[in-house]
C-alpha cells in the first residue's frame, strides 16, 4: 500500500522562512515528490540544498515508522487469521 502522504512538522518552519516564496514551494513540491516517488530533488541554489538537508532525515524517518507500522499490522492480521483457521 502507498504511503497516502507526508508529515510536515512546525520545526520545519525554521528552513521554510528563511526562503523566498517560490523557493518554499519547491521545497515544498520537492518533500512530496520525494515522500510519493522517493526521487531526490535537484536543486539550483544552496539554500535549497540547505534547506533540504534539514528536511530529507525527518521525511526518510517517518518512511520507515510508517513501513514499520504496516508490517506490523500485516502480521498482526496474518496472527489473527491463522488463530481463526486453527
Amino acid at each position: 500500500m502507498a504511503r497516502p502522504g507526508i508529515m510536515v512538522y512546525f520545526d520545519m518552519m525554521g528552513p521554510l522562512d528563511r526562503l523566498p516564496d517560490a523557493e518554499a514551494g519547491r521545497l515544498f513540491r520537492a518533500m512530496l515528490i520525494y515522500g510519493k516517488t522517493g526521487v531526490l530533488p535537484e536543486f539550483d541554489t544552496l539554500a535549497l540544498s540547505l534547506a533540504w538537508e534539514f528536511v530529507k532525515p525527518k521525511l526518510d524517518k517517518d518512511s520507515e515508522e510508517y513501513n514499520r507500522t504496516v508490517l506490523k499490522r500485516q502480521y498482526a492480521t496474518f496472527c489473527r487469521d491463522r488463530k481463526k483457521k486453527n
